[in-house]
């Protein structure tokens, strides 16, 4: 095991360092011009891209309101979804649910464990379960 240890060891230093150098070379590029100029363009189109397909959308969910047509050009289909609404708080919905549908809530598994340890949860037990963890640092393990 410990010849392993040292292998991972030498691992993680290759990686950091290789990951330092891409990161100085990401950030000479980053800072030319060149690079800063399209950053610019490309932000800029994603603006305009996100302005035109919103008027798009408007325009083409308007003419379907009036026509009833899901085909307003050979790039834009209406697509309807079902959407269901709700018009009442959370708490009475999941009170009604408890009622009604228990089988749609669901568990908050988190608070379920933490209640868990706590003792609270009859069906539950809480044991020990090994797992190994490795150090992060092992510069004590290079040669």
């Amino acid at each position: 095991m410990d010849d392993l240890i040292k292998q991972l060891a030498r691992q993680r230093m290759f990686a950091l360092a290789a990951k330092a150098r891409m990161d100085k070379l990401i950030l000479t590029i980053q800072q030319t011009g060149s690079y800063q100029d399209a950053e610019l363009a490309y932000k800029d189109a994603q603006v305009e891209i996100g302005k035109l397909e919103a008027d798009i959308k408007t325009q083409a969910l308007d003419q379907f309101g009036k026509d009833g047509n899901k085909h307003p050009s050979s790039a834009v289909e209406i697509k309807e979804f079902e959407v269901v609404r709700c018009d009442m708080p959370e708490s009475e919905i999941r009170g009604w649910c408890l009622v009604n549908l228990p089988g749609v809530l669901k568990v908050d598994g988190k608070a379920f464990d933490k209640a868990a340890k706590a003792g609270v949860v009859e069906i539950a037990t809480v044991e020990k379960e090994p797992r190994a963890q490795i150090k992060t640092d092992l510069s004590d393990w290079l040669e």
